[in-house]
């Protein structure tokens, strides 16, 4: 019986020794060897950043956005900055935009500024012509159906013979 228990602790002493190795192992992952944290590239920071919404105003080296910011679940205006190498769709110029013009945009951080990459005017989606509030778009019925002058459906009399034998 002594064996067993002494088995038993070994084994336990085994696992608990290798969890907090594997715990080690990714503490010093995230850290470099003299202990400090390690950042992400400045590359991987930007990578991804995207926005789109609705341009309040426009010059040629900045563009303020109406967007929609989901942490404060509410409209804001965001700055940014706009650079001669910013790549444009559906525009020929930055200056092309007007206010109430629908972008999407990407973006990289630098110095605490957002600077475009990438900006494209969205195309106006046509739409369908609004219905007239006094209009009546149902259609009509016939007034006449089946023959009678209120407009309802003719029932037919039942059948008073007996139904055929075998049925």
């Amino acid at each position: 019986m002594k064996k067993v228990l002494w088995c038993l602790v070994a084994v336990l002493g085994l696992m608990g020794s290798m969890v907090f190795s594997v715990q080690a192992q990714e503490a010093m992952e995230e850290t470099d060897q003299t202990g400090v944290p390690v950042e992400e590239p400045v590359a991987q920071q930007n990578e991804g950043k995207f926005s789109f919404g609705e341009v309040v105003s426009i010059t040629e080296n900045e563009l303020i956005l109406k967007e929609y910011d989901f942490a404060q679940d509410a409209d804001v205006e965001a700055t940014y900055t706009i650079k001669a190498d910013t790549e444009l769709g559906n525009i020929d110029a930055v200056t092309d935009l007007v206010p109430g013009d629908s972008v999407v945009l990407d973006y990289m951080e630098e110095d605490g500024k957002r600077v475009v990459m990438t900006l494209v005017k969205e195309e106006a989606e046509e739409v369908a012509p609004a219905m007239d509030e006094g209009t009546d778009y149902q259609e009509e019925a016939p007034m006449d159906i089946g023959g009678t002058d209120t407009g309802a459906p003719v029932v037919e009399e039942a059948q008073t013979e007996a139904p055929a034998e075998g049925y």
